[in-house]
């Protein structure tokens, strides 16, 4: 008679793995994740639409009841703050957000600096095209709201102006 397989790990241990996995997804700015031990497999798929809370209901096989806590939920669904669209540069494509020419080059421009209409703020590479990205606004950088070599997508917020 065919034994039954028998988890290595339990319940808290896969959520908090899984938890654990989401968070890393998350600080590493990734868009796909994919997860598979002996006893179970996930794949988390990023989007460019508003994010969703992921469904983990496929642990409840597990054992797990309702895995997805309040908790949990605020971890993996974060909303994107609202900027005033005067105060803001937007990305006009979408692709790979750089502050300068190269790694050893200085940022086309920097927080605390003037910008104009026409002024090059930064650059979007898209299909191995480096793009400059100019100012439609003027006003003084005061953030950068991405990091040197995230992806962005059209339309998204990249430079708040005071």
């Amino acid at each position: 008679m065919a034994q039954k397989k028998t988890s290595k790990i339990d319940n808290s241990e896969i959520l908090a793995k899984v938890s654990e996995l989401v968070k890393f997804a998350k600080d590493n700015k990734l868009s796909e994740l994919e997860f598979e031990t002996e006893d179970f497999g996930f794949k988390v798929k990023k989007n460019a639409s508003p994010a969703m809370p992921i469904d983990l209901s496929f642990l409840s096989h597990l054992g797990i009841q309702n895995p997805q806590t309040a908790e949990t939920q605020a971890e993996v669904v974060s909303e994107k703050p609202s900027y005033n669209p005067d105060k803001i540069l937007t990305a006009p494509l979408n692709g790979i957000f750089y502050r300068a020419k190269s790694p050893t080059s200085e940022p086309l421009a920097k927080e605390g600096d003037y910008v104009s209409p026409g002024s090059v703020v930064c650059l979007v590479s898209s299909c191995k095209n480096l793009n400059e990205i100019v100012s439609d606004k003027s006003g003084r950088i005061a953030k950068f709201l991405v990091a040197n070599e995230d992806n962005v997508a059209k339309g998204d917020a990249i430079v708040l102006l005071e």
